[in-house]
């Protein structure tokens, strides 16, 4: 059958989330996998991507031991009059319900008023069991802390009390290794025989999701489960205490600024640069990301400030040179 694109895709999978609620992930993707219309048929590869790219978005929510299920409406304040939107509910029921236009980019929703009433607007989010937020709560920049030594610490302190152990398949397990010498960040994972005696490690489940934990002690086998999101931070904070952080690479195309990115974010960062620029490729990487100069800087001090990530040629804000 015909190829789907990715936005194809992640309406099929938003309108079988929130028929199914909250499910294991195997049975989202089986689910959409049968579905089949004018000889059209998601490809796999394809579909497990798009289920990755909606939870970083918002649009689905991740639960413990790879379950997904449905995220309510989420209307993210960019300008006065543009708005990310994120949650399961369908692009047509959007349509209907808001005086909008929705801009539909890979797995990413912009409405746009073109002068309409506000106030019409948030009512009709309302209507479909949303709420209007600013992009720091959104994104969760309010409350997540930084990438550095202070997430570290907390991973064996009063940040994970009560935590789960995780249990580690031995067999199947890799350490994360800050270095220098592998600049794309998730090469850094090694195989290894044993736990070390600190630091970040992984191994895969039955169903082919990973699970993570911090060992706090080898020696007790003392391990604090993470969920992928906090694995990621801490991927980000190892690299900066060993002073091997990523570089984003930045080029002017037409006189917006393209930032290429070669890690996969954690969501507080990445749902931040969502709405500072806009990401123009979904099936590659790395991952481009385009904007005016000045939206481009302020991503890029972001970028810098929270994860270590260099942006060369935009150290100087927003009069850098690109």
């Amino acid at each position: 059958g015909q190829e789907m694109e990715i936005e194809a895709v992640a309406e099929l999978v938003r309108s079988q989330s929130l028929a199914l609620g909250p499910t294991p992930r195997r049975v989202l993707l089986d689910t959409v996998a049968r579905l089949e219309g004018e000889g059209i048929e998601p490809d796999r590869e394809l579909l497990l991507q798009t289920v990755g790219r909606l939870v970083e978005t918002g649009d689905l929510l991740a639960g413990e031991r790879g379950r997904i299920g449905p995220a309510p409406l989420r209307a993210v304040r960019l300008t006065e009059e543009a708005f990310l939107l994120a949650g399961a509910v369908p692009t047509d029921d959007l349509l209907r319900e808001l005086p909008v236009t929705v801009d539909v980019a890979g797995a990413v929703r912009r409405a746009i008023l073109h002068g309409k009433d506000a106030a019409a607007f948030e009512s009709g989010v309302r209507n479909l069991g949303g709420v209007v937020v600013e992009l720091d709560r959104w994104s969760g920049l309010d409350r997540v802390p930084p990438a550095g030594q202070e997430w570290i610490r907390d991973l064996g302190g009063a940040g994970t009390a009560g935590r789960k152990a995780a249990t580690a398949d031995s067999s199947e397990m890799q350490v994360y290794v800050p270095t220098a010498e592998q600049p794309i960040q998730g090469r850094r994972w090694k195989r290894c025989a044993a736990l070390p005696s600190k630091g970040l490690v992984r191994w895969r489940r039955e169903g082919g999701w990973h699970e993570y934990a911090w060992v706090v002690n080898s020696e007790g086998a003392e391990l604090v489960g993470l969920s992928k999101d906090e694995a990621r931070r801490t991927m980000f904070s190892l690299d900066r205490e060993h002073g091997c952080s990523v570089s984003a690479r930045t080029t002017e195309n037409e006189g917006q600024i393209v930032v290429e990115i070669d890690s996969v974010l954690p969501y507080a960062e990445y749902r931040a640069l969502l709405g500072l620029m806009e990401r123009t490729n979904w099936r590659e990487w790395p991952v481009r990301y385009q904007g005016d100069r000045q939206r481009a800087a302020t991503a890029c001090a972001m970028l810098e400030e929270r994860l270590g990530i260099v942006c060369p040629g935009m150290e100087g804000g927003a009069n850098a040179e690109a």
